[in-house]
């Protein structure tokens, strides 16, 4: 049958289909050897990592490693904290690719699970922050000078709407025509 753990040494308890976990420990040695306060922050980390940080969460991790609640949430704050440092001392690029990972990872977990709506939303948002969904923009700006010249820049206007449709890769809109030689020359006196 295999087992039933998470790779954390986290497995459900009686209820199927739960959400409750208890770590998989062996009592030896002393109470909270180095390599047990190491094993009950690993949880904890991931714990938090995955999101899974509620109240209820909490009391299990405390009662699989026999500490107080207290402790436990000592633990996550220290976890905290060292996540805090490590991003003061890591580089834009480093807290990128660091960010990128836990997306990569959050996509191949939610994939797994057949969560394919939270896949389109990680997709979305990784593309936003990597400015390939950021909207484009062309600014078009002319100055008329006088009442005469409003035809003429209307019609380049409109000329050039298609090509930055096309730019933008969108479909240009049905534009009028303007026949130039359908207006008049005005004179204005100044």
């Amino acid at each position: 049958m295999g087992d039933p753990t998470d790779g954390l040494g986290v497995r459900p308890l009686a209820q199927p289909g739960g959400n409750s976990y208890i770590a998989c420990m062996s009592k030896r040695g002393r109470k909270n050897t180095a390599e047990d306060i190491q094993k009950r922050r690993d949880v904890i980390e991931e714990c938090l990592v995955r999101g899974d940080w509620t109240l209820r969460r909490q009391a299990q991790v405390a009662a699989s490693f026999d500490v107080t609640h207290s402790q436990v949430k000592k633990d996550a704050t220290l976890i905290r904290r060292s996540w805090a440092e490590q991003d003061h001392e890591q580089t834009r690029d480093e807290l990128r690719s660091d960010w990128r990972q836990r997306v990569h990872k959050a996509i191949r977990e939610a994939s797994e699970s057949g969560h394919t709506h939270t896949v389109a939303r990680l997709l979305a948002t990784e593309a936003r922050v990597l400015g390939l969904e950021a909207p484009q923009q062309l600014e078009v700006s002319h100055t008329v000078h006088t009442v005469q010249d409003a035809p003429r820049l209307a019609a380049d206007v409109l000329r050039a709407l298609p090509v930055a449709c096309e730019l933008l890769g969108i479909d240009a809109p049905d534009l009028p025509v303007i026949d130039l030689a359908a207006f008049d020359v005005i004179e204005v006196d100044g």
